[in-house]
């Protein structure tokens, strides 16, 4: 490039992982590559799709093949499960400046990729960069369940801040769909799988704690409210055996992530623990006894979260007498 008559070197081309860790959601999988086909991307980017295959036993491998003519896709395996495990893995594997997370069940806007680019070049210093995640019902829910459950509102992980582009500030956060990170400024830092979703649990929060832990170090978060993606509500998920379920696994790992409250406690768990315990169970009972099945079930799983947290944090406490022992032992 010529400035002036002097000859000025181009910067280089901005290098871009998209990563997508799954596991037996093949067909899923195969509507998300099919939509990362029609993303514009501006013509100074490289950027390769990283799919992470966490011991699917479907046809996932056979569908990323599909698409190697048609798009820079590359398939690693992790054998450790746990989505955490599999986002370590992409981050391990990626050689770039940005990478940027999304799921194996979602449908992205044309210009997501496009928005996340200039975004990073507005805020050239900032480490991390996520947008909206609005909900795709394939098949709509029953309206009591939306009042049972408000989590089902924004299809269990959909978020939308509705704010311009700019500084996201704590505690506001954003979601494992849609989140980028500036791989030279994260170092040694990893996800923590005790926190994410696996096989046997459904309790996220994990991405919650990772970008925490950089605004701890004075890192930047942004908001690019263009970076817009849709994400497939199963309705499998929409069953309240899954719900009661879902609602105990986020309250254990709510205390996994923030660690038990300081606060005045019975039974070292905290008061309002079982304020919640209690109430919620009344009310799941009284909701029974008229006839409101959903209702019920919907304050029987907030029962179930307090009480989820309320065993945690005795799980915490029993890991932190076996640690003070063996030290003790090992003195």
């Amino acid at each position: 490039m010529t400035i002036g008559g002097h000859s000025v070197a181009s910067a280089p081309p901005m290098r871009i992982v998209v990563a997508i860790c799954t596991w037996n959601r093949c067909e899923l999988l195969r509507q998300t590559l099919e939509g990362l086909k029609a993303l514009v991307i501006p013509a100074d980017v490289t950027w390769e799709v990283l799919v992470v295959n966490n011991n699917c036993t479907d046809a996932t491998d056979s569908v990323v093949a599909e698409f190697t003519r048609m798009l820079p896709v590359r398939l690693v395996h992790e054998q450790v499960p746990g989505l955490s495990n599999a986002r370590n893995r992409a981050l391990r594997e990626s050689r770039a400046d940005y990478i940027v997370f999304t799921d194996d069940d979602v449908q992205v806007e044309s210009g997501w990729l496009h928005a996340f680019v200039e975004a990073a070049r507005t805020w050239p210093a900032a480490a991390v960069f996520g947008g909206p995640v609005h909900p795709w019902f394939p098949v709509l829910p029953d309206p009591e369940l939306f009042e049972a459950f408000p989590a089902i509102r924004n299809g269990f992980c959909g978020i939308d801040h509705r704010r311009l582009l700019g500084p996201l500030p704590s505690p506001l956060r954003l979601t494992g769909a849609n989140m980028a990170f500036k791989l030279d400024t994260l170092g040694t830092l990893q996800f923590d799988p005790a926190l994410g979703v696996n096989q046997a649990s459904l309790g996220g929060s994990e991405e919650t704690a990772y970008i925490t832990a950089l605004r701890a170090r004075g890192e930047e978060v942004v908001w690019v409210p263009s970076m817009l993606l849709r994400h497939y509500v199963d309705p499998a998920r929409m069953q309240l055996g899954y719900l009661i379920r879902l609602a105990r696994d986020r309250g254990r790992s709510a205390v996994r992530e923030k660690g038990v409250p300081r606060a005045a406690k019975i039974a070292g768990a905290p008061v309002r623990f079982w304020v919640r315990l209690a109430t919620a169970s009344v009310r799941a009972g009284r909701a029974y006894l008229s006839g409101h099945r959903i209702r019920a079930a919907g304050h029987f799983a907030t029962a179930e979260a307090a009480r989820a947290k309320i065993s945690e944090c005795w799980a915490v406490r029993r890991r932190a007498g076996l640690h003070r022992r063996g030290h003790e032992v090992s003195r």
